[in-house]
C-alpha cells in the first residue's frame, strides 16, 4: 500500500509517495536535542514542512522518490494567500516565494482556527478520526528582539489529530500571520524518503535590511563511498543543513522567500555536517564543511560571503 503523507505545519500538503529500495532513511539520531537550546520544546521524530505545495519530490536517476498531490489541501490559519506577485529581487537562489495577509488576531485565534479545522478534517480522514486536536503557545526556541514592524514572534505547538508540529507566528501592527516554517514535526505518515530535508530546529532569528531572517536546521540523507567489503553499510549518511526563510512585511501583507537546500540552486554553499559512519554521533561534535556566512541585500537578494 502506498502511504499518504501529509506534511504538517504552516503549509499542509497531502502526498502519495513511494520510495525506492535505496531510498530508505536511517533512524533519527538520539542526540537531536543537542541541536537546540535547553529551553526548546521537542516531541518526537523531526520532519520538515518546508516542502511547499508546488515543491514535490524532484526526479532523479538514482531511484529518488516520486510523489503526486493526492488532494488540494487547505491553507493553515493565517496563511490565506493574497494575489501572487513577487516582492523580491531575482537572485537565482530562492526556491519558493509566497504572499499572504496577517489576518489573525493573536495566538489564541490561530489555535482556535487550527482546532476547528482539524476537527472538521477528522470526519473524512482516512484511517479514522485520530486523536483530539490541541494547540498551545510554547517558549520561543531562540532569542529574538523585534522592532516597530516585526513586533514579536510566537512559537506554537499543535496536534492536528495525527501529526504534531511547531511553527512560528509573526506579530505585526496590523495582525498576526503564520509563517511557512515548521520544525520538530512528528507525523506517522512520513514515507521515510531521505531526499526530504526534515527541519529539526530553529537556529537563528534576526532582522537585517528591513527583513526578518529565520535560519533553521534540517536533516536529510546523502551517500558516501565505502571501502570494498563493507558489511551492511550502503554508504547512507545523515546530513545536517541550513535553511533560510526571508520575511518582508508591508502593512498587514506578508511576503516570504524560501531558500531550501532541497530545491534551491543555493546548493551546499551554506554548509553541511555529515555523519562519519552509519552509527550517528552527536552533531555538536562534528565540524561544518563549506559553511559560508550570508547577508541580505536590497530587494531581498541573498549574498553568500
Amino acid at each position: 500500500m502506498i502511504p499518504a503523507f501529509r506534511i504538517g505545519g504552516a503549509f499542509s500538503l497531502v502526498l502519495v509517495a513511494s520510495c525506492g529500495a535505496r531510498d530508505v532513511a536511517p533512524s533519527a539520531p538520539a542526540d537531536i536535542q543537542a541541536l537546540v537550546a535547553p529551553s526548546r520544546t521537542r516531541g518526537g521524530p523531526a520532519l520538515s514542512s518546508t516542502d511547499l505545495a508546488s515543491q514535490l519530490f524532484p526526479p532523479s536517476a538514482n531511484a529518488e522518490p516520486t510523489a503526486t498531490a493526492a488532494a488540494t489541501p487547505p491553507t493553515a490559519p493565517g496563511r490565506e494567500q493574497a494575489p501572487s506577485t513577487s516582492n523580491f529581487a531575482d537572485d537565482g537562489f530562492a526556491s519558493q516565494e509566497d504572499v499572504s495577509e496577517a489576518e489573525l488576531v493573536d495566538v489564541g485565534d490561530f489555535c482556535r482556527r487550527s482546532i476547528v479545522r482539524a476537527t472538521a478534517e477528522s470526519v473524512t480522514r482516512e484511517g479514522g478520526p485520530g486523536g483530539t486536536p490541541t494547540c498551545r503557545e510554547i517558549s520561543l526556541p531562540v532569542a529574538f528582539k523585534g522592532d516597530a514592524t516585526y513586533r514579536k514572534l510566537h512559537a506554537v505547538r499543535a496536534f492536528d489529530g495525527v501529526a504534531r508540529y511547531s511553527t512560528l507566528l509573526l506579530e505585526l501592527d496590523g495582525g498576526v500571520a503564520a509563517l511557512p516554517v515548521s520544525w520538530d514535526v512528528d507525523d506517522p505518515r512520513d514515507p521515510g524518503c531521505p531526499s526530504i530535508v526534515r527541519t529539526v530546529a530553529l537556529d537563528e532569528l534576526r532582522l537585517q535590511a528591513g527583513f526578518l531572517v529565520v535560519v533553521s536546521l534540517g536533516v536529510d540523507t546523502t551517500w558516501v563511498e565505502v571501502p570494498d567489503g563493507s558489511v551492511d553499510d550502503g554508504g547512507a549518511r545523515r546530513r545536517l543543513r541550513r535553511e533560510i526563510l526571508l520575511v518582508q512585511a508591508d502593512g498587514a501583507t506578508v511576503h516570504t522567500r524560501t531558500f531550501d537546500p532541497q530545491y534551491s540552486s543555493l546548493g551546499d554553499e551554506l554548509g553541511e555536517k555529515v555523519q562519519p559512519s552509519m552509527h550517528d554521533v552527536p552533531w555538536t561534535g562534528l565540524q561544518w564543511h563549506g559553511r559560508h556566512g550570508f547577508r541580505i541585500e536590497a530587494g531581498g537578494a541573498l549574498k553568500v560571503l
